[in-house]
């Protein structure tokens, strides 16, 4: 899997994450102290968020950073055996 792909599969995620909160890639923005150019070059994976920004969406969307890392891991998981899955859903809680 190349880096272009990641990004792809991780900014899928953060757009999921984002849309199950309901809120608006502007209000993500806000929370994390950014600008919302960030958060859509994100979420159609032209770049990925260092750790230190990836912490930052946890906070915001109030996530589990484990269990985003889990649904992260199947996903590239899926992406090698079979594109066609990855609009199968994994809840980010329990």
């Amino acid at each position: 899997m190349n880096t272009k792909s990641f990004n792809q599969i991780l900014g899928r995620e953060i757009k999921r994450a984002r849309e199950e909160k309901g809120i608006t890639q502007e209000e993500l923005a806000s929370r994390m102290n950014v600008n919302a150019q960030n958060i859509s070059s994100y979420e159609r994976g032209e770049r990925c968020p260092s750790l230190f920004w990836m912490n930052r969406l946890y906070e915001a969307l109030e996530i589990d950073p484990a269990k985003f890392t889990e649904i992260l891991y199947r996903r590239l998981n899926e992406k090698s055996i079979e594109p066609d899955i990855l609009g199968m859903d994994f809840p980010l809680e329990n």
